[in-house]
């Protein structure tokens, strides 16, 4: 969601000035809200929710109720943030793939030691990107990582017997 700002805000909302932020209280709302600085848009930052409706990717933006998203989103800008407007002016949807715990895979394939798989970083992974170009490069040139990798392994979600 993409708010327009007031001129007189313009600059207090630039790269220069304004902060990429999120917000984790989630006050009265069951999700962590992101804003980012006047950067795709000009005139325009963007604040939304860290959360979403599951969508088909070829119709990404058609027929998807997130009217929850759009309500909350509303609260957090009004309360929390001066001279933009009172509804998004321009939505659109971020795609991005998700592992059941929201912890991405670095790992190898299970069944092919030759291929290292990176992939599922919740919408978060450019800020991860140094560590896990690391840990890639560890698992790729077959060198002891330097970091725990046990909470990125692929087998985290298979079925362990007691037996």
């Amino acid at each position: 969601m993409y708010w327009k700002v007031a001129e007189a805000y313009t600059e207090k909302y630039g790269s220069q000035q304004f902060p990429c932020l999120i917000d984790t209280r989630n006050v009265g709302f069951s999700f962590h809200t992101y804003a980012l600085p006047i950067s795709e848009y000009l005139g325009y930052i963007k604040v939304c929710p860290h959360d979403g409706p599951k969508i088909n990717p070829d119709e990404r933006d058609n027929g998807t109720d997130d009217s929850w998203a759009e309500e909350g989103t509303v609260g957090i800008v009004s309360s929390t943030f001066q001279g933009l407007d009172t509804k998004p002016s321009i939505r659109e949807y971020c795609i991005y793939t998700a592992t059941p715990d929201n912890h991405p895979f670095i790992d190898r394939h299970p069944g092919y030691s030759n291929i290292v798989i990176a992939a599922g970083f919740s919408g978060h992974g450019f800020k991860l990107a140094p560590a896990i170009g690391k840990a890639v490069t560890d698992l790729v040139l077959k060198r002891k990582p330097s970091y725990n990798m046990e909470p990125f392994k692929i087998s985290r979600f298979q079925t362990k017997s007691n037996l």
